[in-house]
């Protein structure tokens, strides 16, 4: 039987998948130094995406807190009805 490939075929065949291996491996490393530069980027900025997140859920919060207090009915004995609009309306406390 006759070998299908002589030995200079298969030295050429290893050169270009050693070639293709050097440029797969290039790109790799080039991926993983992009991504780290990236995770590095976010990691500086979470402190600031932190105390932004925490500063919104205040505003959220206070801002639910005071609607519901003003729609449950929630007020002081001594008011006096500033206006009226089907069965909600605005009171204003009287100074004693």
């Amino acid at each position: 039987m006759a070998p299908d490939r002589t030995p200079e075929q298969v030295s050429q065949e290893l050169r270009a998948e050693r070639a293709e291996l050097v440029s797969a491996v290039t790109d790799l490393r080039e991926s993983i130094e992009d991504t780290r530069a990236r995770a590095n980027a976010v990691k500086r900025k979470l402190p600031i995406v932190v105390a932004g997140a925490t500063a919104a859920a205040f505003v959220v919060s206070s801002g639910l807190g005071a609607t519901f207090r003003l729609f449950s009915g929630r007020r002081k004995e001594h008011s006096t009805e500033l206006w009226r609009v089907g069965r909600w309306s605005l009171h204003e406390d009287e100074e004693e």
